[in-house]
């Protein structure tokens, strides 16, 4: 269960949950700023494109993103697991890192050139813009790599500001192709541009940053590599899954089908701000524990994620029944009752990054590979079956499922991985702790 790698950190005194208390708020505040602003555009852009023009715009768009996100071949994961127990070491973490992010970049770039064709056909215009699309991965493997740095340090202000601003990118990119004449081909330019910027600008802050930081980080560059590797494998079938509903759709339904299902899933993201604010702590926050709070910490993160995913699921379902035939014109009636089961299916999703990442810092990423490929390899043959019979709302209730289905394996592994019950990861006396806390300090 333990990692043999890591040294022991500081214990969990009142200031350290004060500095991570505030992590949580940083990270969920550019979650919930930038939530709002997708709340904002995407419904606007998709009342602009109808559902045949957003499922074009998916189909370009939704390969390169995700072969971007393997782009870094798991290495940002690597940087904040070791990185965290050890932060003097990361210049050497990230110096080992640059010729494995290349590769992997290569590779993700010449695979997506391999599957343009299969997914957009005889389109010579989309087919142009998505080969255009995929020099994506490489922008992306540099901020990644870079930002985890960041994030490895404990800078979660510079980190957020990062994820904040990369994030931002694809909304900025949207409102200026919808601009005069509506242009996919320029959301696709504008946003190579934009996150090129933030790839110099995240490279040298980092660099400056961590410049005086050349300590032996305590394993080898194979170990590093290697982690890194593991972690990649289970980010693939993870990817996939997470896509895997509209890959699919891509190859098997109209694009306005797709447009509309994709609908839904923006909408879906209304909730996960907060959310995201615990997957972006759970790994230096378990990665740099002691031995002896290794327990408590995991406990601690699986509980209040889990509280969270409750109230947000009430929230989000109020939002989708008050707001949703508000913000989207009568095209996209079909897709309500979708949005509202891809509320509780992508607050599960997120909720199991959590959960994969407390794996990950237990020193099991392959578990987590493990899992993800059973996973999707049951909603791969769900969907096959569903899109037989509805387009739209079944593939939501296949992700549902399937993330529920997830969340059960990553629960039960987690538990036999620290040798507990599987319902004792549930401690609520930390919420009533927290409570207190709160109400005292109120």
């Amino acid at each position: 269960m333990t990692n043999e790698f890591r040294p022991a950190p500081e214990a969990d005194t009142p200031p350290r949950r004060r500095r991570l208390g505030r992590a949580w708020l940083l990270t969920t505040t550019a979650n919930a700023s930038l939530g709002l602003v997708v709340f904002v555009v995407n419904p606007w852009v998709s009342n602009i494109l109808g559902p045949d023009g957003r499922g074009r715009l998916t189909a370009i768009q939704l390969v390169p993103q995700m072969l971007a996100d393997l782009s870094s071949v798991g290495l940002g994961f690597s940087i904040i697991h070791f990185g965290s127990a050890k932060r003097d070491s990361l210049r050497a973490l990230m110096g080992w890192s640059v010729k494995p992010a290349i590769v992997g970049s290569i590779v993700m770039f010449a695979l997506g050139q391999l599957l343009v064709s299969p997914i957009l056909g005889d389109n010579k215009g989309d087919v142009r813009f998505m080969r255009v699309y995929l020099l994506i991965c490489p922008l992306t493997a540099v901020v990644v790599v870079s930002a985890e740095a960041l994030r490895a340090r404990g800078d979660f202000g510079r980190w957020n500001l990062f994820v904040f601003t990369r994030g931002l990118t694809w909304p900025m990119a949207l409102v200026v192709g919808m601009l005069g004449e509506p242009s996919i081909g320029r959301i696709v330019y504008v946003h190579l541009g934009l996150t090129a910027v933030i790839a110099v600008l995240v490279a040298m802050v980092v660099r400056r940053q961590t410049g005086g930081e050349s300590a032996d980080p305590g394993v080898t560059p194979r170990d590093h590599v290697r982690y890194g590797l593991l972690s990649a494998a289970s980010t693939i079938p993870r990817t996939a899954n997470a896509k895997l509903d509209q890959v699919v759709m891509s190859f098997r339904v109209s694009d306005g089908d797709l447009g509309l299902y994709s609908a839904a899933v923006g909408w879906s993201g209304v909730t996960l701000p907060v959310m995201r604010g615990f997957t972006g702590i759970a790994m230096p926050h378990v990665s740099g524990a002691r031995d002896d709070q290794v327990s408590t910490r995991v406990r601690h993160i699986v509980t209040t994620a889990w509280l969270a995913t409750v109230v947000l699921l009430l929230l989000g379902w109020i939002m989708t029944l008050l707001v949703w035939h508000v913000r989207y014109n009568d095209e996209f009636n079909r897709a309500y009752a979708a949005a509202l089961i891809l509320i509780p299916a992508g607050l599960l999703l997120e909720y199991n990054a959590i959960l994969a990442n407390v794996l990950r810092s237990l020193h099991r990423p392959g578990v987590v590979a493990i899992l993800e490929i059973v996973v999707l390899t049951v909603s791969t043959i769900s969907l096959l079956i569903v899109l037989t019979r509805n387009t739209v709302t079944g593939p939501a209730l296949v992700s549902l499922g399937t993330y529920l289905l997830a969340c059960l394996l990553y629960l039960a592994y987690i538990a036999r991985t620290l040798d507990v019950a599987a319902r004792s990861l549930f401690d609520f006396d930390v919420v009533r702790r927290l409570i207190r806390r709160r109400a005292t300090r109120t």
